[in-house]
């Protein structure tokens, strides 16, 4: 007779050795590196992909670059900084190595050169220009003392500036665009000079260069050189349309008819 309070003895299951779950461990790690490794490979082809769709050829990049400092730094400002002039002096390489050749003796400044020592002188090339074009200016230094004595010349004591006749208003001055830095010191004996040449652009300039640039009228300007204190006289010259009419010639009147006799 079945008794219901037996009940059959269950086998056991006995536990697995500690190689068994030391080998499922590790096939875990290996599976989640491998999970963790593809995740990040996709990732990083990703980024490539993405750089590489938004990356822009160098020729690119340096050809946007050089418009827009052409759009900060209008070309003709290049030319609007005082250099020396060798055409005035003969200061080119040729010309310093005959020197040196000749053995000329080397000038030997007493000190430095006063204000009073130094006349400044402004020139033109021309006494007109067509609108459009680019005056070259000259300033010349002269020592008029009777010491060789130094002085710095350099573009950061040197103003050049074009103002017009009609109201003395102001048209340009070479610092508002150009750079106004370096040192050029000169050893002057008595009645020596020293010349520079500046080209304008024809163009008004504005403190900061702030502003358009635009190619000045037809008028009679000046143009004002000055060296640290040393002021030169202004000197005048015209701009003129070339496109415009000319007059046309006063009609003379006709003589007067003689009077006829009674």
């Amino acid at each position: 007779m079945h008794d219901p309070r037996y009940r059959p003895a269950q086998s056991r299951r006995l536990p697995h050795p500690p190689e068994v779950y030391r080998r499922r461990r590790i096939a875990a790690a290996v599976i989640l590196l491998v999970l963790l490794g593809g995740i990040i490979a996709g990732i990083l082809v990703g980024i490539r992909a993405f750089a590489g769709s938004g990356a822009e050829d160098p020729t690119d990049v340096q050809a946007s670059g050089t418009a827009t400092s052409a759009q900060k730094t209008p070309d003709e400002t290049a030319s609007e900084v005082p250099k020396r002039d060798p055409d005035a002096r003969g200061d080119d390489e040729d010309d310093l190595d005959d020197d040196l050749d000749d053995d000329e003796e080397v000038k030997v400044a007493e000190g430095p050169c006063a204000d009073s020592s130094l006349s400044v002188r402004a020139t033109i090339d021309r006494a007109e220009y067509p609108i459009g074009d680019q005056p070259r200016f000259g300033v010349v230094v002269t020592n008029i003392g009777d010491t060789t004595c130094a002085r710095d010349l350099g573009p950061a004591v040197q103003q050049i500036s074009v103002r017009a006749v009609e109201n003395d208003r102001r048209v340009w001055v070479n610092t508002d665009c150009a750079p106004t830095t370096g040192r050029d010191v000169w050893t002057l004996a008595p009645g020596d000079q020293a010349a520079f040449a500046i080209t304008w652009s024809g163009t008004g300039s504005a403190p900061g260069c702030f502003g358009p640039r635009d190619a000045v009228d037809s008028g009679v300007y000046r143009v004002f050189a000055q060296v640290g204190e040393i002021s030169a006289e202004p000197v005048e010259f015209a701009i003129f349309d070339p496109d415009a009419p000319e007059p046309e010639p006063e009609s003379e009147s006709p003589p007067p008819s003689p009077e006829s006799g009674p």
